[in-house]
């Protein structure tokens, strides 16, 4: 059985979820929450709830990266390893997909 689907079995179909498992399985940032919805397949304000309380608990950041001349800002949404949530929340993963 994959780990999303023992995931979802044990902590539920949720998008915060979906979030997550996307940061564990690439580390990679995003540019925008519309892009990580679309990735999902989910709806921009799902990703952004998810989001925004992962951003709360310090999983993810959310920074503004301003580009250009007139300020114009692009909100990178990134995973925070330095947080120990972070890590625990790892931890139960890889624990996850180990007995998978």
């Amino acid at each position: 059985m994959k780990l999303e689907e023992k995931a979802k079995r044990i902590l539920g179909d949720t998008t915060h979820l979906k979030v997550l498992l996307r940061f564990y399985e690439s580390d990679s940032t995003f540019d925008s929450v519309e892009r990580l919805a679309e990735e999902l397949g989910e709806s921009y304000a799902s990703v952004r709830k998810a989001v925004s309380d992962l951003c709360d608990a310090g999983i993810l950041k959310d920074i503004l990266v301003c580009v250009g001349r007139n300020d114009e800002g692009v909100r990178i949404v990134m995973l925070d390893r330095d947080n120990p949530y972070t890590e625990a929340v790892f931890n139960l993963l890889k624990k996850i997909e180990s007995v998978c």
